[in-house]
């Protein structure tokens, strides 16, 4: 048997035994094979997993301790990555793949000093430990702030993101509970793809 070169379809060869039905038979279980292969590829892109979330109640991070925020609003969902409820700190991969992790995070400083944000992802399995991606520092002046932090992790199914904010002002800073830059805290998490 012969085969093509880009997708390994198998023909029937000149020397081989006259078989025309195993031979188209053979030939079409490969192309359909094939083809549902792009059919889901397809798929995948034109819905990929995707979440926007909001922090409806804000939070309160007290001075030098390292903070989950909670995302307890969803305004879309759709690989159900996230709960408002169960976990509502974590957004859990249901795709490998390369995400894009886009957060807004405002609020109020009662004191200037430095503030951090940071992903932190961890294993869903659980065999390695947490890995912490750089989000944003600032020696902000006491008063609103509003901040963006953007990674593209890689996830495994299972492997869950969570932001974390940590401030050492000697107060406390207080994360808004409305939605919108300048207004309050923002998630939003898009599947990129897994090349």
């Amino acid at each position: 048997m012969g085969s093509t070169p880009n997708y390994s379809w198998q023909y029937p060869a000149l020397t081989d035994p006259p078989n025309v039905p195993q031979h188209l038979q053979t030939l079409a279980d490969a192309i359909d094979t094939t083809v549902k292969g792009i059919d889901t590829r397809i798929d995948e892109l034109i819905t990929p997993p995707y979440a926007s979330l909001s922090n409806n109640g804000g939070a309160t991070v007290e001075n030098n301790t390292s903070t989950l925020i909670y995302w307890d609003r969803e305004y879309a969902d759709s690989a159900n990555g996230h709960s408002d409820t169960v976990n509502n700190t974590r957004y859990t991969a249901q795709r490998t793949g390369r995400y894009l992790a886009n957060a807004t995070l405002a609020g109020t400083l009662l004191a200037p000093g430095p503030v951090q944000f940071f992903f932190r992802i961890t294993s869903g399995s659980g065999t390695t430990s947490p890995i912490d991606l750089w989000g944003a520092a600032l020696n902000a002046n006491a008063g609103a702030f509003a901040v963006n932090i953007t990674r593209m992790p890689w996830l495994q199914v299972g492997d869950y993101l969570q932001i974390y904010a940590l401030q050492t002002t000697g107060q406390p800073m207080y994360l808004s509970s409305t939605t919108g830059l300048n207004g309050g805290c923002m998630w939003e998490v898009t599947w990129l793809g897994n090349t």
